[in-house]
């Protein structure tokens, strides 16, 4: 039996069951591309916390997604302000770091304009002195792109390494290479400004026995070379005296000043350096740097290369000065040697062979020092004896 209600109420149309059929297919795709890309993210999340990179996700609208720890500590960014950032927000605190901005934002915004784009390797040097490496690589749901995941690495302390391995290795290199001793200290020069600021820079060296300290290398914006002088209280007496190296920051610097231990010599300067030139335990020299502007500033590590460089530059500097010295005792025996009016041969104590003849030995036995030079000392005169017969039968 068919009540009044149901005889009141029309059926639906089918138009009408079709329109709640795809709202309600609509929601479902909506509410499932949701969840895909929230399981996403929490895939990405955990992923972000297992890594030492600094790592960014951000939708194709620019909204922050997703970041880890390591990615606001390395770019000091405030986690509140992280929080509700968006990637031109956190753009502006990264431009307040890097150093070549232009080139950091122009590889961002094409990656923007390409999202199937994977970059790897690319290096971003900050105003600090840290050195990261980018990549970025495309984040996909389902197949379609969902935004972009950025990946930021400090390697300020493997370049570091790798830049002080080549510098040992440009040392070891130089000594082996370089013959003259001014040039083996400006290629130093050019190889400790490799490490840190080094604009100013030179060499002391102490003699023991006059008492002076000389300085076959230095250059300096503003004051000349020192000639020979007795070692006084700057810097580099101190450094002398104690075998130790010197940091002498303005702090540090007046409080010695305080103490007595050193005194102004020449022009005030910023931040000095100094480490010393051993050879076991006794100081005979050191490498000095200095700065005077406050935008360029040395540092404890700065301090920790040197002296880990003036290692291998003391080590070098001996093995040059006793390959000088060796070439000047040879210079003078050969001086010595070829000019004597003695007669002077050299023989191979075994074979009786000439090793060498000077000018009188060549006059006295009528042979030229080269020829006497093949022959056994059995004797010259011997020699000219065969070959005297020798022409003898010949010319019979």
């Amino acid at each position: 039996m068919t009540t009044a209600h149901e005889l009141s109420a029309p059926k639906p149309s089918r138009l009408a069951e079709a329109k709640r059929a795809i709202a309600r297919w609509l929601r479902s795709a909506r509410d499932g591309r949701i969840s895909s890309r929230r399981t996403t993210i929490a895939i990405l999340k955990a992923q972000q916390d297992a890594t030492l990179d600094g790592v960014l996700v951000v939708s194709p609208e620019g909204q922050v997604l997703s970041y880890n720890s390591r990615f606001l500590e390395l770019w000091g960014i405030p986690e509140k302000i992280a929080a509700s950032a968006n990637d031109e927000q956190l753009l502006a605190y990264a431009a307040e770091k890097v150093a070549q901005w232009d080139s950091f934002i122009e590889q961002v915004n094409y990656l923007y304009k390409h999202p199937n784009e994977i970059r790897t390797g690319d290096r971003i040097a900050l105003k600090d002195g840290r050195i990261f490496m980018r990549a970025s690589v495309p984040v996909t749901t389902d197949g379609q792109y969902a935004g972009r995941s950025w990946h930021f690495r400090d390697v300020t302390e493997a370049q570091r390494v790798e830049v002080l391995q080549g510098a040992l290795f440009r040392i070891a290199q130089l000594a082996r290479e370089t013959q003259d001793l001014q040039e083996f200290y400006r290629q130093i020069h050019e190889v400790v400004g490799t490490l840190m600021e080094a604009t100013n820079f030179y060499i002391a060296e102490y003699d023991s026995e006059r008492g002076i300290v000389n300085y076959p290398y230095f250059v300096d914006q503003f004051d000349p070379a020192p000639e020979g002088e007795p070692p006084g209280r700057g810097c580099t007496a101190f450094v002398l005296r104690t075998g130790k190296p010197l940091l002498a920051t303005p702090d540090v610097f007046e409080r010695l000043c305080a103490d007595g231990e050193i005194e102004l010599v020449g022009h005030r300067s910023m931040d000095w350096l100094g480490a010393p030139l051993k050879t076991g335990d006794r100081t005979w020299g050191i490498i000095g740097v200095q700065t005077y502007e406050p935008s360029k500033r040395l540092t404890p590590r700065d301090k920790e290369i040197l002296v880990f460089v003036s290692q291998q530059v003391a080590s070098a500097i001996e093995q040059k000065r006793q390959e000088t010295a060796l070439r000047e005792n040879e210079r003078r025996y050969r001086q010595m040697f070829e000019n004597n009016r003695a007669v002077q041969l050299i023989l191979d104590p075994e074979t009786g062979v000439i090793v060498d003849a000077n000018v009188a030995a060549s006059e006295y036995y009528g042979w030229s020092v080269e020829r006497l030079r093949s022959m056994i000392f059995a004797y010259p005169t011997f020699h000219r004896a065969v070959e005297a017969a020798l022409d003898d039968l010949l010319s019979h």
